[in-house]
């Protein structure tokens, strides 16, 4: 989710806050898994068509009208081969994942129950995929590499079935996070699974493993998860350590109460010898946060020239029913919560798109195009004397893979503040934001699209850390230790 700043007036808006309008009559119980697969999936593609900007010609995305078509090539060629739920699921999966961005996503309603597996799952470790988790006496051991599967080398292997179904295989962030799923069976139909991998063990040696596949209750396997891929959580405290102060902020979503404690304390963090704040579990909120947390710090005046940028920026909405549905739902919350007079901007906003609907136009407000990345006038980072920082001490960041969202966007501000960033990869944004969701005509889940863009602002991340964390980042006070004694070179205890 991702905060918004519309004639000065701030909206948070939660992808989940709830579905847009039926546009379609809801298929029946009665209807076959082919048949809600072609009306979902026809549904899925009009809804990007219909409501994100990125298919209008004046924005000149290339890109993103490429992935629209691969994804309705990919669609049709599956579709006929649909025949149940796993089918189906597998079919609105690689649909969202055809356009390779985190924020378009197919969520069904139903949880996946049981799968096959072939007694152990690995994960991405140092840029390669390791066993994580295994019960196997006789198969690959924890920390065995994969080299191969079926004669396909391990990165092509991996990457490829990540790509067709759940994720961005540019990205390692994303790698990281769908690993698990390489050695899990879900009956998708345009998977094989694999037969004969081959492993590198710790000691070196080289041996090949004849999978055999049996069923598991994915309940049953949640410990093998937990052994997998360790939940690493900053939590939400502001803590003295040593000479200096650990932030653990794990979220950008309601989290008033830690921003307003580092605003009453920034004096003495501002005088601290370092300062880190641990973005470990944090997928995103409101953009807002971090900004106060960082101004907290650094002072406002060097945090406003130091986030202002060259060239232009402008934003825009793809005008559409349905994307003016969901905006006068904004409106009609904040005006429930905080009365008529905290509505104002937000009422004569969308006045303006129901306007600019009758009117016929795509996109609002009136469309004036910015410079790409590269040429002459396009946005940058203006080269010029920085007032000085606030901020005695030095600055350090912890990422790990789940960093999504504006947890990007604090990222990229805090490097613009010269922090270091320690821990792993980040994920990336676009200049796509604000997320919707529409449930499917058969009832079986919710599909997302995007209904603004910001003209002239280039991606952001992914964020590779200057100093990767190869330990368990899960285990807070380790990671603390490594950052004190390797990182800021302090003598003393961190407990």
């Amino acid at each position: 989710m991702k905060r918004i700043a519309l004639g000065g007036l701030a909206l948070l808006l939660v992808s989940c806050s709830g579905a847009d309008d039926q546009v379609e009559a809801p298929l029946g119980p009665a209807a076959g898994w082919a048949e809600r697969a072609a009306r979902d999936g026809d549904f899925a593609l009009r809804l990007i068509t219909e409501n994100h900007p990125g298919v209008l010609p004046q924005l000149r995305d290339e890109a993103f009208t490429t992935r629209l078509e691969t994804a309705r090539l990919r669609y049709r060629q599956r579709l006929p081969h649909v025949r149940d739920e796993a089918g189906y699921n597998a079919l609105m999966s690689g649909l969202a994942a055809d356009f390779g961005d985190p924020h378009i996503w197919w969520n069904p309603d139903s949880d996946l129950t049981e799968v096959g597996w072939p007694g152990f799952v690995v994960g991405r470790r140092q840029g390669a995929w390791r066993v994580t988790a295994s019960e196997n006496a006789d198969g690959p051991a924890r920390g065995s590499v994969l080299v191969s599967c079926d004669g396909v080398e391990a990165e092509v292997w991996a990457s490829t079935r990540i790509r067709l179904f759940r994720a961005d295989l540019q990205h390692e962030a994303q790698l990281a996070r769908n690993g698990q799923w390489l050695f899990l069976d879900e009956a998708n139909p345009f998977l094989r699974r694999p037969e004969v991998c081959v492993f590198q063990a710790e000691s070196g040696a080289v041996f090949s493993h004849e999978l055999v596949w049996r069923d598991a209750a994915m309940e049953a396997l949640k410990d093998v998860f937990d052994k997998s891929e360790p939940k690493a959580d900053a939590g939400l405290s502001v803590s003295a350590l040593g000479g200096g102060y650990w932030i653990g902020l794990n979220s950008l979503q309601g989290v008033e109460a830690l921003i307003a404690d580092v605003e009453r304390r920034k004096e003495e963090l501002r005088r601290a010898e370092w300062v880190v704040v641990d973005l470990r579990g944090n997928r995103g909120g409101s953009t807002e946060y971090s900004s106060r947390l960082f101004s907290a710090l650094v002072g406002a005046e060097h945090l406003s020239a130091a986030r202002r940028e060259t060239g232009c920026r402008r934003s825009y909405y793809r005008v559409s029913s349905g994307n003016i549905a969901r905006l006068r739902g904004y409106r009609d919350d904040i005006r429930s919560r905080q009365g008529e007079g905290s509505a104002k901007g937000m009422k004569r906003f969308v006045a303006e798109l129901e306007f600019a609907d009758r009117l016929g136009l795509a996109i609002w407000p009136l469309y004036r195009r910015c410079n790409a990345p590269g040429e002459e006038g396009a946005i940058g980072s203006a080269e010029r004397r920085l007032p000085p920082s606030l901020m005695e001490g030095r600055l350090v960041i912890v990422t790990d893979r789940n960093c999504f969202s504006s947890c990007v966007l604090a990222v990229q501000l805090a490097k613009r503040l010269q922090a270091v960033q320690v821990g792993e990869s980040t994920n990336m944004n676009n200049r796509y934001m604000e997320v919707r969701t529409a449930r499917t005509p058969s009832g079986k889940g919710e599909f997302s699209t995007l209904m603004k863009v910001v003209e002239g602002m280039p991606d952001a991340g992914p964020f590779v850390p200057d100093h990767p964390y190869d330990g368990d980042l899960a285990d807070t006070r380790r990671l603390q230790h490594w950052v004190a004694a390797e990182l800021l070179k302090v003598g003393q205890s961190v407990n």
